[in-house]
C-alpha cells in the first residue's frame, strides 16, 4: 500500500493523437501492449477504465477498473480460479476458528507469523526485485509460455468478466498491467489469510469471564478495545478510498498511473496511515482479550511492517518521485560535516574528543563503577538543568536581543563561528543527557528480569518488545525531523544565522504537526522506561517532555511570530477539525439552525441592551440616594465612635484613682499595724521598768534568781 504523492502525470510520455470513443474501446489494450498512441491531451477516459498508465519505458495505455479485495471476495460471479483458490484457503481458516477448542494455541500463533513473513519478506522481496530491475516481470517472462499465459489469464478473469458485462468482448491488457494483476492476486491471497488469521489468534485467546465475574476494569478494557478497532477499521477504510486499488496494490511499482490524487483525511494527520493508525486494531484486540502473548505478536507484526515500510516502500518512493520538498535545498548551510549527535565523528577536532571523553566517562563509571543512587541521580538533575534552564536561558536571550552572536562579535568572531561554537556546546548537551537518562537507568533502577527464561514470560516480553519499538519510533521521529530541518536547523541556526527566506518550511512529520521533536521525540525515553519497567524513568521522561513544550511556546513560538511571515495557524488535526466543523456549518439543516439560534441571539442581545439601557437612569437615581444615606449614616456611626471613646477615657480616668485610692488604705492599714505594735511594745518597756524599780527598793534578790532568771523574764527581756 504505497503512500503516493499527490503529483502522478509522466511528463515524458509520448503524446497520442485523438480517436473517437469507440476506437478506444475496441482497441485500447491490444494497441496500447504495443505502446501506439491512443489520445490527445483532451482525452475521454471509456466506460469501465479508471485512467491512463504509462510504463516506465514510456509506453501508454487504457487501465481498467479493478475490483478491490473486499468486493471481490463477496461477489462470487467475478472469481476465477485465483479468486476460488483465495476463497478455498479462507474457508480453511474459518474451520480452525470453529475447532480452535481442540487445536493448541501455537499453531495460530506459527501460522499468523508465516503470513505475516509472507507479506513483509515474501511481498517485499517481489517489490524490491521489481524496484531495482523489474525482477517479477523477468520472472514471468522466464516462465514457460504456457504457464506464463495462464497466470496472466486467471489473474486478469475477474476485470475480464467486469469488462464484459459492459459489452466489451475479449478485450487484451498491456503486458505491465497483466504483470501487475498476477502479483495482485498474490498480495490478496496473503493480505486476507494474513487479516483472518490474526483475528483467529485474537479469538483463541480471549477469555470471556463469567457474568458474576465481569470487572470494571474488564468492561473498561472491552469499551476501550472496541474504540481503538473502530478507528483502525476508519482510518483503513479512508486510506483505502483515497489512494484506491492501485495504490493499495503497490501500482507505481509497474507503471505510472496518470491522475491527480488529493491527500486529504486522514493523511494529513498521519504520515502513512495504513501502517501506522491503520495497525492499531492490533492493540485494541489486545486491549479486549488482555492477553499479554496477543499484545507480543502484535508488536512483532508490528514492527515487520514498518521494516517494509522503511526498507521497500520509502526507498522506491524516494526513486520515482523524488525525496519530500528536495530535502537536499535547506535555508542553512555549514559546508562541513560537523558532529551530529555521534555521527560525523572526527578525531582531530577539539569538540569531538571532548564530547567522546565526557560520554566515556559517563560510560565506564555506569558500568564498572558503583557510586551509589544519590549520585547517578544529582549527575542526571545536572545535565537536565543545564539543558534546560542554561541553554534555554541563552537560547531565549539570542533571540530577543542577538545575545551569544553579540559576545562573540565582541571578540571579532563571525556569525558563523558564533553559530558553530553554540552547535558544538548543544550538540555535548544533548549526547550527556541521553548518556545520563541511560546511566540513571541501569545504576538505580536496574533490569527488572532475572533470567532469560524470566524475561521471556508474556508480560515481560511485552514490556521489552513495545519498548524497543517505542525507542525504534523515537530513532524514526528524531530521524525524520532532523532530515526536513537540516543539521543547522536542528541546532536552531535560524536564531544565529541570517535567513535566506522568511518563509517556514512545513514538510516531512510538520506537514502534520508543529512540534513533533516535542511530541513523538521522547518515545525513547518512556520506551526505556517501559523496558525498565520503572515509575521513576517515566516520570523523569514526562517532566523532560512538559520542559521541551515549555521551551517551544516560551522560546521557538514568539521568536516564529517575530522573524518569519506566512506561519501557519494549525496543522493536522486542528485544521481538520476546522474543516470538518466548516461542512457540518455547511449542511442546510444544521445552517437553518443555526442561523435561527444566532438571530434569536441578536435579538435577545438587543432586548437586553435596551433594557439595561433604560434603567440606566433609575440605577443611578437609586445609587445617588445609596450614597447619600451612606454619607449620612457615616457620619451617625462617627459620633457614636467618638463619644464611645471620650467614655473610654473617662472610665479609664475613674478606674486609676479608684486603684491609687485602693492601694493609699492598704498603705494605711499597714501603717496603724505597725503603730499598734509599737504602742504594745513601749506598754511591755514600762511594765518591765517599773518592776524592776520595785525591786531594787526591796533589795537585790537571791543569787538564783539573779542567775536564772524565770520563763517570763527572758521572754519579756
Amino acid at each position: 500500500m504505497t503512500s503516493m504523492k499527490p503529483e502522478l502525470v509522466s511528463e515524458d510520455a509520448t503524446q497520442v493523437e485523438k480517436r473517437d470513443d469507440a476506437a478506444k474501446i475496441s482497441n485500447c489494450s491490444s494497441t496500447a501492449g504495443e505502446g501506439d498512441d491512443l489520445s490527445s491531451e483532451d482525452d475521454q477516459i471509456p466506460s469501465g477504465y479508471q485512467a491512463y498508465g504509462t510504463t516506465f519505458d514510456g509506453k501508454r495505455f487504457l487501465v481498467p477498473e479493478t475490483i478491490d479485495m473486499f468486493e471481490l471476495l463477496f461477489t462470487p460471479k467475478n472469481w476465477g480460479l485465483g479468486e476460488i483458490l483465495v476463497a478455498l484457503v479462507n474457508a480453511f481458516n474459518t474451520l480452525t476458528m470453529v475447532f480452535s477448542r481442540y487445536i493448541p494455541t501455537w499453531y495460530f500463533i506459527v501460522t499468523f507469523l508465516l503470513w505475516r513473513v509472507s507479506y513483509n519478506v515474501g511481498i517485499g522481496y517481489i517489490l524490491r526485485q521489481q524496484s531495482r530491475d523489474f525482477g517479477f516481470d523477468r520472472f514471468l517472462d522466464g516462465l514457460r509460455p504456457e504457464w506464463n499465459a495462464l497466470l496472466r489469464k486467471v489473474a486478469t478473469t475477474s476485470i475480464s468478466r467486469k469488462l464484459e458485462q459492459r459489452g466489451q468482448k475479449g478485450v487484451k491488457f498491456n503486458k505491465e498491467f497483466e504483470s501487475w494483476m498476477v502479483f495482485r492476486l498474490i498480495s490478496t491471497l496473503i493480505l486476507s489469510n494474513d487479516g483472518q488469521t490474526y483475528c483467529i489468534l485474537a479469538w483463541k485467546l480471549m477469555q470471556i469471564p463469567a457474568a458474576g465475574d465481569i470487572t470494571i476494569g474488564q468492561i473498561f478494557c472491552f469499551v476501550l478495545g472496541t474504540i481503538v478497532c473502530l478507528l483502525s477499521v476508519a482510518a483503513k477504510k479512508d486510506a483505502h478510498d483515497c489512494v484506491g486499488d492501485y495504490a493499495w496494490y503497490w501500482g507505481d511499482f509497474w507503471f505510472r498511473l496518470e491522475t491527480n490524487l488529493i491527500f486529504d483525511g486522514i493523511f494529513e494527520l498521519f504520515p502513512h496511515p495504513m501502517y501506522t493508525v491503520g495497525y492499531l486494531a492490533y492493540y485494541g484486540l489486545s486491549l479486549i482479550t488482555r492477553s499479554h502473548t496477543l499484545l507480543v505478536v502484535s508488536l512483532v507484526a508490528h514492527s515487520l511492517q514498518i521494516f517494509f515500510l522503511a526498507f521497500i516502500e520509502e526507498p522506491h518512493m524516494q526513486k520515482i518521485y523524488g525525496s519530500e520538498e528536495e530535502r537536499a535545498k535547506k535555508q542553512f548551510k555549514s559546508g562541513r560535516d560537523e558532529l551530529f549527535g555521534l555521527g560525523n565523528f572526527f578525531p582531530y577536532r577539539y569538540a569531538d574528543i571532548s564530547t567522546a571523553v565526557l560520554l566515556a566517562q559517563m560510560v565506564v563509571t555506569a558500568l564498572f563503577f558503583n557510586f551509589g543512587s544519590s549520585f547517578y541521580t544529582l549527575q542526571l538533575f545536572l545535565w537536565r538543568v543545564a539543558h534546560w534552564m542554561g541553554l534555554g536561558t541563552i537560547m531565549y536571550l539570542q533571540s530577543t536581543g542577538q545575545f551569544w552572536t553579540n559576545k562573540f562579535a565582541s571578540r571579532g568572531y563571525t556569525r558563523d563561528e558564533a553559530f558553530g561554537e553554540w552547535r558544538k556546546l548543544y550538540n555535548t548537551s544533548i549526547v550527556m543527557n541521553n548518556a545520563a537518562f541511560c546511566a540513571f537507568a541501569i545504576r538505580v533502577v536496574g533490569l527488572p528480569y532475572q533470567d532469560l527464561r524470566h524475561g521471556l514470560l508474556p508480560e515481560n516480553l511485552a514490556c521489552i518488545v513495545g519498548g524497543m519499538l517505542l525507542i525504534a519510533s523515537s530513532v524514526f521521529v528524531v530521524t525524520s525531523v532532523s532530515e526536513s530541518l537540516g543539521h543547522d536547523s536542528w541546532y536552531y541556526g535560524d536564531l544565529f544565522l541570517e535567513l535566506e527566506s522568511q518563509k517556514p518550511n512545513y514538510d516531512g512529520l510538520y506537514r502534520y504537526m508543529d512540534n513533533p521533536g516535542s511530541a513523538f521525540g521522547y518515545l525513547g525515553d518512556y520506551g526505556l522506561a517501559l523496558l525498565f519497567k520503572s515509575w521513576p524513568l517515566f516520570w523523569i521522561s514526562f517532566c523532560s517532555q512538559v520542559l521541551s513544550f515549555a521551551f517551544v511556546y516560551l522560546v521557538e513560538v514568539p521568536h516564529m511570530q517575530r522573524y518569519y511571515k506566512d506561519v501557519r495557524e494549525s496543522a493536522g488535526v486542528p485544521k481538520l477539525v476546522n474543516e470538518q466543523i466548516s461542512k457540518i456549518y455547511e449542511v442546510p439543516t444544521i445552517k437553518k439552525l443555526t442561523d435561527g439560534v444566532a438571530m434569536r441571539t441578536v435579538k435577545s442581545w438587543s432586548k437586553l441592551r435596551e433594557g439595561v439601557e433604560s434603567q440606566n437612569e433609575t440605577f443611578a437615581v437609586s445609587a445617588r440616594e445609596a450614597q447619600t444615606k451612606f454619607l449620612n449614616k457615616r457620619s451617625e456611626v462617627i459620633k457614636e465612635i467618638r463619644a464611645v471613646a471620650e467614655y473610654l477615657d473617662n472610665h479609664q480616668v475613674a478606674v486609676h484613682a479608684r486603684n491609687l485610692s485602693e492601694r493609699a488604705q492598704q498603705q494605711l492599714r499597714y501603717l496603724d499595724q505597725e503603730i499598734l505594735e509599737l504602742a504594745k511594745r513601749a506598754g511591755l518597756l514600762a511594765e518591765h521598768m517599773e518592776v524592776a524599780q520595785q525591786r531594787h527598793k526591796n533589795g537585790i534578790g537571791s543569787v538564783a534568781e539573779r542567775v536564772v532568771p524565770d520563763k517570763s523574764q527572758k521572754k519579756t527581756q
